[in-house]
């Protein structure tokens, strides 16, 4: 499946994405915003989440699909886990 290029560009240009990716450390509540508008606009992706070890640090991924041999993938590593207000 591939999306809308204008779908996914109204996503990118959201309110929310525009904060996420202007944000010094991201906040989970942030993140799932962010995979709520892509649901909402039926873009494909995936996200995943990296645990930090001692030798690396904590990491969420998000990738959306535009095609089949294009994506576009956004990583944080700065995150804040607990609850914000």
């Amino acid at each position: 499946m591939t999306c809308d290029m204008d779908d996914l560009m109204k996503v990118i240009a959201s309110e929310t994405f525009i904060h996420l990716m202007d944000a010094e450390q991201v906040q989970f509540t942030q993140f799932v915003a962010a995979e709520s508008l892509l649901i909402k606009n039926r873009v494909p992706f995936d996200a995943a989440y990296t645990p930090g070890t001692r030798r690396g640090e904590a990491e969420f991924t998000l990738t959306a699909y535009i095609t089949p041999k294009l994506s576009m993938k956004i990583s944080f590593s700065d995150l804040d886990l607990t609850d914000s207000k």
